[in-house]
């Protein structure tokens, strides 16, 4: 499954989605997020959209971040299960989540997205202009909860999202998002998209690692150490 940001570049997401498909996974649809999503004028309203929202017998965590919150709700109707890899609530409950988020303006209508095993987050370069820390962090925390969530989460953008007031970035400064979720900054290369790929295996067998080209990138590729890619 696919969730991309505004700045996503349809380009990057096609063709990783063919990558996706060559190596024998199957794309399950996409969520994307609309600019409201990562405004914090809007913050509380998106907080308050997600918590109406929570299926009954979901736990949400109990940070009160609008990243999180909407990961929790994302993961938990959109994810399966990291364990037994079943739905995380009812097909009633994904509508009305899905319905939900696009009725408040925080998502586009979404049609046939199904639950999926794992989720690539596709973000483009490095946010800009008011606010800009902000809306990287809530890309990163919505991404960091949507891997506890469901088996496993790839946040892949372009070389300027490893900057400081990028997503990646923002994801690759935190020591306990960077411990379980796998980020890639070069999404927009043959490279990139090959250790996106890899990187989704890396998660289903549990362990992270930041890969692409930045200096915060601890090699090209899961397996591939720095001098390799070289």
């Amino acid at each position: 499954m696919f969730v991309t940001t505004p700045d996503a570049s349809s380009a990057d997401r096609d063709a990783l989605t063919e990558r996706v498909e060559q190596s024998g996974a199957e794309v399950t649809g996409e969520l994307q997020l609309t600019e409201a999503f990562t405004d914090p004028g809007q913050s509380d309203q998106l907080r308050e959209v997600v918590t109406r929202l929570q299926p009954s017998g979901a736990e949400f965590p109990t940070a009160g971040d609008p990243g999180t919150l909407a990961g929790a709700l994302v993961g938990s109707t959109l994810l399966l299960d990291g364990e037994n890899a079943r739905p995380q609530a009812s097909r009633a409950e994904r509508a009305a989540a899905l319905s939900g988020l696009a009725d408040s303006g925080f998502v586009n209508q979404s049609e046939n997205v199904q639950p999926a095993q794992l989720a690539i987050v596709l973000t483009g370069g490095k946010e800009a202009g008011d606010g800009a820390g902000n809306k990287a962090a809530t890309i990163s925390r919505f991404a960091a909860q949507l891997d506890r969530t469901g088996a496993g989460t790839v946040l892949a953008g372009q070389s300027s999202s490893a900057e400081g007031s990028g997503a990646v970035g923002v994801a690759r400064a935190d020591t306990a998002t960077s411990s379980i979720l796998s980020t890639v900054d070069n999404v927009d290369t043959h490279s990139g998209r090959v250790a996106a790929v890899l990187a989704l295996r890396e998660q289903l067998e549990g362990d992270a690692g930041r890969y692409g080209t930045a200096g915060n990138a601890e090699g090209p590729a899961p397996g591939v150490n720095p001098e390799e890619g070289r």
